[in-house]
């Protein structure tokens, strides 16, 4: 079936009759080219010609694929106030049961993180909980004094009164992040009275037989799969928000936040969402300084001269 003809027949039912991105056409073509140049069957057969094909196919111009995502945005102080909106729905479901209003807590904490850590929607849905020793992403012990992790003022407060204070924390090796980069943390304050809650009171009732050991978990209280995850967030922000938001729309949304108000801060948000360089954060959060807003700060720097 890969031949020239219906490859090109292919391509052009998919740019021209379906008007689908010419992206996603590229990603998945070069995957079944790069298959078929490893395969043993097929390495003396040569794919020049589908390399060429691949080459060929236009792209959508940068600044319409810009424009076609953040119609799928929301402010972040909208986003914000989903895990309010969600609160507020605790007492009709009690009545239904500790299981209905186990889901409402669960859904506003899950709310309520990706706002504070916008996480890739693998992280959450496969952050595991229980002992550092053994493995958890998420745990609760001593900070070693031998460990250099950087200590926001509230955490060093408290380590003055009892050095062998116990704080949430975060970790993911290497093999567990999309850039295979090791990170690690503190958890923020602002998860901290959630999380306690709905570990101690309510993720029990989640659950359905046996622990999947993960924070957050599917409507089954089994472990969450990808579509989950973005189903789950989505339908979550369209029902308080008005508005399909997915996992990784809300990454974006809280560096174009930070951004509005650090304008130079691309480090921040570099390693706030994990990238392994800041060349990738300029790359994707960089567009938004354009020439109309160098052009208002030199005028602006000028004007106060």
């Amino acid at each position: 079936m890969v031949t020239p003809e219906l490859v090109g027949a292919f391509i052009d039912w998919w740019i021209n009759t379906r008007r689908l991105k010419g992206r996603s056409l590229v990603c998945m073509l070069g995957t079944i080219c790069a298959a078929l140049k490893e395969h043993p069957s097929y390495k003396d057969l040569k794919f020049d010609w589908l390399d060429e094909l691949i080459q060929g196919i236009p792209y959508e111009p940068e600044s319409k694929r810009r424009e076609r995502k953040e119609l799928k945005y929301l402010p972040y102080d909208t986003v914000a106030d989903i895990p309010r909106r969600i609160h507020q729905t605790r007492l009709d479901a009690a009545t239904r049961g500790p299981k209905a209003l186990a889901y409402v807590v669960h859904d506003e904490l899950l709310i309520q993180w990706l706002n504070v850590l916008p996480w890739r929607q693998r992280n959450i849905r496969e952050c595991r909980i229980g002992l550092k020793s053994k493995g958890a992403n998420l745990f609760k012990a001593e900070i070693e004094q031998w460990d250099n992790i950087q200590k926001p003022k509230w955490v060093e407060e408290a380590l003055k009164t009892n050095p062998r204070e116990q704080f949430w924390q975060y970790h993911f090796g290497e093999d567990e992040t999309k850039n295979g980069r090791e990170v690690r943390s503190i958890l923020p304050r602002r998860l901290l009275l959630l999380l306690e809650e709905y570990l101690q009171h309510h993720r029990a009732h989640v659950l359905n037989g046996s622990d999947p050991g993960t924070l957050f978990v599917n409507r089954d209280g089994n472990r969450l799969i990808d579509h989950q995850v973005t189903s789950l967030i989505s339908n979550l922000t369209l029902r308080h928000a008005g508005r399909r938001v997915t996992p990784h729309i809300f990454r974006d949304i809280w560096a174009y936040w930070w951004l509005a108000s650090h304008p130079e801060d691309y480090l921040t948000v570099s390693k706030k969402l994990w990238h392994r360089n800041i060349q990738t954060t300029l790359r994707i959060y960089g567009c938004k300084f354009d020439e109309a807003q160098a052009d208002a700060r030199v005028e602006d720097y000028l004007d106060s001269q």
